[in-house]
């Protein structure tokens, strides 16, 4: 009985909470006001070469701003923009040092769930 609760506990855990997965996304981008060139006018984060991302909380940032973001791609995408490239939890988002998106380093992307 102990072996199947721990089993359920492990598969439940895994599944449920992907914010306690390591980092799927660890990259710097711009926020921006939509999607150019598509219907979305939702606050999106783009990473350069890299796509468009609806964020679960952009904190107190806004369109313009540079930010670094730290999050997990969720299971199941919630976007309100069906031209985004994916859905992130966040587990951190704060400026970019510098604040020019150009010089900011890009930091790695594991995998996009849609």
């Amino acid at each position: 009985m102990k072996k199947l609760a721990l089993t359920l506990l492990v598969l439940f855990g895994a599944t449920c909470c992907p914010a306690v997965r390591a980092a799927d996304l660890d990259a710097c981008g711009n926020l921006s006001a939509g999607i150019p060139g598509t219907s979305c006018s939702e606050l999106v984060l783009h990473v350069q070469s890299v796509g468009y991302f609806v964020l679960d909380t952009y904190s107190s940032f806004g369109a313009g701003d540079v930010v670094h973001v730290v999050g997990s791609f969720p299971p199941f995408c919630w976007a309100p923009c069906p031209e985004a490239d994916g859905c992130l939890i966040v587990g951190t988002i704060e400026p970019c040092a510098p604040t020019s998106a150009a010089s900011c380093s890009w930091g790695t992307i594991k995998s996009i769930y849609r």
